[in-house]
């Protein structure tokens, strides 16, 4: 009987960013999931063994991007989770942007709430915002 195969983390949590139309010449950006606790993701501190089929990373998937625009994904100054993540960009055409894990796990607590604002911009500057976020629990 062969050893059994260890599993690896599970597919990425994805986050859906919508740009819809302009209307009157203004433009909107929808996020999904965006209530809170609807996107979590998970840290293992170094040294532990982390949790088979949990997602350790976000997948941001933009629908609607048009040449010239770009989404920038950027930490609220109040978000209590500080320092997760960096500042990321997703320029037309890509179709997605994995965010790689977190930077550091959620210490003191087991879990922490990273809020962030999605930014759509093009040459004349800022276009729309929206701003939801994600839950980054200590697995186990």
């Amino acid at each position: 009987m062969s050893a059994p195969v260890p599993l690896g983390p599970g597919p990425p949590a994805e986050v859906h960013i919508y740009i819809l139309p302009a209307v009157n010449g203004r433009h909107a950006l929808l996020c999904y999931p965006r209530r809170s606790g609807d996107t979590a993701i998970f840290y293992t501190v170094p040294g532990n063994m982390p949790t088979a089929g949990r997602a350790r990373e976000i997948n941001f998937i933009p629908h609607g991007l048009n040449s010239g625009q770009m989404l920038t994904i950027r930490e609220k100054g109040s978000s209590p989770g500080k320092g997760h993540f960096r500042t990321m960009t997703i320029p037309a055409p890509t179709p997605f942007l994995l965010s790689g894990p977190p930077g550091k796990g959620p210490n003191p607590d087991r879990q922490v709430c990273w809020a962030y604002d999605v930014i759509l911009s093009d040459a004349s500057g800022v276009l729309a915002t929206c701003d939801p976020e994600v839950i980054i629990v200590e697995d186990p």
